[in-house]
């Protein structure tokens, strides 16, 4: 079983990355500049922390005080996006996480692949599922 909680894991972090880049552009623009300007932040601060169900965001939250201006500032400008976001993917986190780590888990992550393979398998997912990728537009 740890094997599994792996891939559903890197399935995660994929999805969030696609997430962000379909999102509209200011959700995307946020998640992209709270990555850029807080990378150290999050490496000093949250490393142990596991990606994912906003428990970065919540890692950089107790850590406010001690976090870089660059990423205080970014995390300043970004919450209704980043909020919007991360409920969104919680949301297909709940719905589709098993099944996108049983049918895409041994899809190499770049690329899109893992994307691609979403795309590819939502019409054998389970309703619920579907309608999550669907109502991101993350699958036909």
């Amino acid at each position: 079983m740890a094997g599994y909680g792996r891939i559903a894991g890197a399935a995660t972090l994929v999805l969030v990355a696609a997430l962000s880049a379909r999102a509209d552009d200011s959700a995307g623009d946020s998640i992209v500049e709270v990555l850029n300007s807080c990378s150290t932040d999050i490496t000093t601060h949250c490393a142990g922390v596991a990606p994912g169900g906003g428990r970065l965001l919540g890692c950089l939250a107790q850590n406010e005080a001690a976090l870089s201006p660059r990423c205080g500032s970014a995390l300043a400008i970004a919450p209704r996006p980043l909020e919007a976001l991360s409920n969104s993917f919680a949301i297909v986190e709940r719905a589709c996480g098993d099944e996108i780590a049983l049918a895409c888990g041994a899809v190499e992550p770049g690329d899109g692949r893992v994307m691609a393979c979403v795309d590819e398998k939502a019409a054998g997912m389970t309703p619920g599922c579907r309608e999550a990728l669907q109502g991101l537009g993350i699958a036909r």
